[in-house]
């Protein structure tokens, strides 16, 4: 069909390919994916013959249009006799599926035609679950009850369908709604915080990811679904009993397929579907009465004929579905035979395998060997091609495309458009689990049947290729990441593509062993760097990165861009987790030493950009100052756009801080007019949106220059853009302008409600750095209300704000780096501190000491166009000449500087030094 090669043409256009992949066929409640050969109703595939397919398709791809028998006949199965095209019977099936949307007619037989009803609008789809309501209900009580349940039981008994059930039931109750965490994918214990954070859509906490998460969830209202734990069951043990101690609103629905013996946990054995009594002469109808006939019946669907069971095939059915033990998988398998089998001869070839129950009782092993043997019967029953495919299929961890799927299978002696059609044959066979997202279709091996494959593959010799691959694909995907981060918000990015995360990880072990590709192991590494940022995963790949850089020695040739990737991320990552600054500096210094080997000096971006924020961040400011500049050079001379961007966003922060603040706004201003351009994912480090940053240097320029509302409104501007960037940037937003502003103008309580929202924010997304601020603001705010005196801070940039909002000098070194200048903005305030504590100190000289140190507080505020620090400055030195008879100087340099003052606390106390 049509549909069917342009997806498997890989000489089509991209556009054209992209275009069958998303191809989607809606009606009623139905779903049709003609490339896939899948219809859906509602989530649940519909099992149909290939001949009834075929001819769906036809009439769905051309609807109201009537055909007669021939032409249906000529265009899907030329040269077969009317008498064996069986055509009566195919519409008959399709009318039976189609009972609750309009139906294929006869009119006054003349032909066939399709009337399709709209697809209904954004309808919940939710699969049936056959023979469960009873375990639903209880699983739903005891959760109520509990907060903490466990679903036990073997591999394909149904533990997921039950819990994705209850889920579906008691979701609505729950204001937070429902998070399902498929921990199938996860290779490691130490992952399982992660993948909880991933399935929230937001990054892993940074230190202690369970506290971060139980700090992250405060106050929610939901229900988290642990799904699969049985091999990472001490983690997703201590995971749950963390998240039940410290949140009372959330309950804990689990799978496994042992007990998590964690405390509180409430265990429901999940048991095999109830079967049909062994009775002689058991008719459809009594058949049917068992929930293991019915999904076996639903699951073959088509392939049974339009009249359904039949009285003829119920006895044999009944059997089958004893003998497969009642395991709901098993029983899929088993059906999605029945078009090329026959019940008949299915139930005899069942019956050969010896799948039966076992006298003494069927047990949990037992049940789990009926299942292997149900995988390997329905794997000997797969063409050579589709064995191939099945194996191949093994070495993804997580969910994939048709396409991609096909991608990874494709090679000898599997052409593409082969494997397009083996990855759908499985789906139908039930050997892939399908898993709808809206218009598209994605599959995933269960488990059991993973499991399976991998030892298949493991015995072929072809795992190397497979794996090879796989990593390709991987690959792929994270450079689609890469195009995709400039077009899409960073929200839905992180959902799309954080989906990927546990197959890199697989990919890059893999190319890591002796068979594997290093080079591509390398590679990998390198290009996964921007989805773990955005995901939260520093601490774990900082330490691949480390381990990558380990293994560059050995690559031949020698790759100098990748290195110096590896070495700016390392550094990068290292510097936000541990913060090592030797180690950080020396992978900086040789990424520069590779750049410059190179030859480039656009690639010197990313090292120079790392060595500022390092600079930066500790206080260092005329480092980050040369930085910056060196950066500008670097990018003049290399025509390199984005890099000059990028260093008037430095070069900005810089200034201001260095006491520069006419520099500092030309800069600044000069970036925002560029404010929608794009950072490239791979840029290291990913700095906070400039729209927030840019902002920030600009309300405190507008505050030390005398507008507070200018100032004020500025800073809620960043707040307002900073609200949808990552979780530090609300935190630099409130503590570098938003509560330094609120402080300085005397609004308390404003501050107050801004230092507590960033503590909470700071402790739910473990940002221990800005809890530190939080906390010195915290107590600041208790001095200014008559509390006492508030302890001195740590941290060169918090110490030197501190001066300006208590008025006093709370480390010698403060003193020092006022005096060369290294302080910069704050040196005004710090010099004045430095007055008055010499004035209150006393003593014979306290008089001139105090007024030398004011009088340099003045000018060096003059010095920077800060009438805001020359207010204060000279409403000090005023008391001091005051104080020893000479109040007639101060009066000028207090008109002066309240002419161009904001009204305020400051401005009220030097009026009343006027009077």
């Amino acid at each position: 069909m049509p549909a069917r090669e342009d997806a498997a043409d890989t000489t089509a256009p991209a556009n054209d390919r992209a275009a069958a992949r998303a191809r989607c066929l809606a009606f009623g409640p139905f779903r049709l994916f003609p490339a896939q050969r899948l219809l859906l109703d509602g989530d649940v595939p519909v099992r149909l013959g290939r001949r009834t397919f075929d001819l769906l398709v036809l009439f769905a791809e051309s609807p109201d249009t009537l055909f007669t028998e021939a032409d249906l006949i000529a265009r899907l199965w030329p040269g077969v006799p009317p008498a064996q095209a069986h055509l009566a019977d195919h519409v008959e099936v399709l009318n039976r599926i189609f009972r609750r949307a309009r139906p294929l007619f006869e009119p006054a037989g003349a032909g066939y035609r399709f009337v399709m009803e709209p697809a209904v609008p954004d309808m919940k789809r939710v699969a049936r679950l056959i023979g469960r309501e009873a375990l639903v209900g209880d699983a739903c009580a005891r959760l109520a009850e509990r907060r903490f349940v466990t679903l036990l039981g073997p591999g394909g008994i149904g533990k997921t369908s039950v819990a994705l059930a209850v889920a579906d039931r008691v979701g609505p109750g729950f204001a937070g709604g429902v998070c399902v965490v498929d921990l199938a994918p996860v290779a490691e214990e130490r992952l399982v915080p992660g993948a909880l954070a991933a399935a929230l859509g937001v990054p892993t906490p940074s230190g202690d990811p369970v506290r971060g998460l139980v700090a992250l969830l405060e106050g929610r209202d939901l229900l988290v679904v642990l799904d699969n734990c049985e091999h990472v069951i001490d983690a997703a043990a201590a995971l749950a009993e963390a998240l039940l101690t410290g949140l009372s609103r959330v309950r804990v629905l689990a799978t496994s397929r042992e007990p998590l013996h964690a405390q509180g946990e409430w265990q429901l054995r999940v048991m095999p579907m109830d079967l049909p009594s062994a009775t002689g002469g058991l008719t459809a109808r009594e058949a049917l009465q068992s929930p293991a006939v019915q999904l076996f019946v639903e699951r073959a669907g088509g392939a049974l004929g339009g009249r359904g069971l039949t009285d003829d095939d119920a006895p044999r059915v009944a059997d089958l579905c004893r003998r497969l033990d009642g395991i709901p998988l098993a029983i899929e398998l088993a059906a999605a035979h029945v078009e090329h089998l026959g019940v008949a001869e299915l139930s005899r070839q069942l019956a050969e395998r010896q799948l039966t129950v076992a006298r003494d009782g069927a047990g949990p092993g037992h049940r789990h060997r009926t299942l292997q043997a149900a995988i390997d019967w329905s794997f000997t029953r797969l063409s050579p091609g589709e064995q191939v495919a099945f194996q191949r299929l093994a070495v993804f961890r997580g969910e994939f495309s048709h396409e991609d799927g096909a991608a990874v299978v494709a090679c000898e002696p599997v052409s593409f458009p082969a494997a397009l059609e083996h990855v759908a044959d499985l789906a139908a066979k039930s050997l892939l689990s399908i898993e709808p997202r809206g218009d598209t279709v994605h599959y995933r091996l269960f488990e059991t049947t993973r499991a399976f494959a991998s030892e298949k593959l493991a015995a072929s010799g072809d795992a190397p290729e497979a794996f090879r691959r796989h990593a390709e694909h991987c690959l792929r995907r994270l450079r689609e990441g890469e195009r995709d981060w400039t077009v899409m918000p960073r929200d839905a990015w992180r959902a799309v593509h954080g989906r990927l995360i546990d197959d890199v990880r697989a990919a890059i072990d893999g190319s890591f062993q002796p068979d594997g590709d290093a080079r591509l192991g390398l590679e990998l590494t390198a290009d996964a760097m921007g989805l773990a940022d955005q995901l939260g995963l520093l601490a774990e790949f900082r330490d691949r990165a480390e381990l990558a850089l380990r293994a560059m020695p050995g690559l031949h040739p020698v790759e100098p861009a990748l290195e110096l990737r590896l070495q700016s991320t390392f550094a990068d990552f290292t510097q936000q987790t541990n913060g090592a600054h030797d180690r950080v500096a020396a992978a900086f210094t040789r990424a520069l030493q590779v750049a410059d080997e190179m030859g480039s000096l656009e690639h010197r971006r990313s090292p120079l950009m790392g060595r500022w924020l390092g600079a930066f961040g500790r206080g260092e400011y005329p480092d980050a100052l040369r930085f910056a500049r060196e950066l500008m050079d670097n990018s003049t001379a290399a025509g390199d756009d984005l890099g000059a961007f990028i260093a008037d966003r430095m070069l900005a922060q810089a200034h201001h801080f260095l006491g520069d603040h006419a520099a500092a706004r030309h800069h600044a201003e000069r970036v925002l007019m560029q404010a929608d351009r794009t950072y490239p994912l791979a840029l290291s480090p990913a700095p906070v949106d400039v729209r927030s940053s840019m902002r920030v240097v600009l309300a405190r320029i507008r505050w030390l220059e005398g507008d507070a509302e200018g100032a004020a409104r500025l800073a809620d501007e960043a707040l307002a853009f900073a609200e949808s960037d990552r979780a530090y940037a609300l935190c630099q937003v409130l503590g570098l302008a938003v509560v330094p502003i609120a402080i300085w103008q005397g609004h308390d309580e404003a501050a107050r409600r801004h230092v507590a929202r960033m503590a909470a924010h700071a402790r739910r997304h473990q940002l221990r750095y800005w809890g530190e601020w939080a906390g010195v603001f915290e107590s600041v705010l208790a001095e200014r209300d008559g509390g006492p005196a508030a302890p001195s801070p740590t941290g060169r940039k918090l110490v030197d704000l501190f001066a300006t909002l208590v008025g006093r000098v709370a480390d010698p070194e403060v003193l020092v780096r006022a005096e060369v200048g290294v302080s910069g903005w704050a040196a005004p305030e710090v010099f004045r501190a430095q007055g008055e504590a010499v004035w209150r100190a006393g003593g014979d000289q306290a008089a001139a000491g105090a007024e030398t140190w004011l009088r340099r507080a003045h000018a060096r505020a003059l010095a920077q166009s800060a009438p805001a620090w020359a207010l204060r400055a000279a409403t000090s030195l005023g008391r001091v000449l005051q104080a020893t008879g000479r109040g007639g100087e101060a009066r000028p340099l207090l008109d002066a500087a309240l002419a161009v003052a904001a009204d305020g606390p400051d401005a009220a106390a030097a009026r009343a030094l006027q009077r």
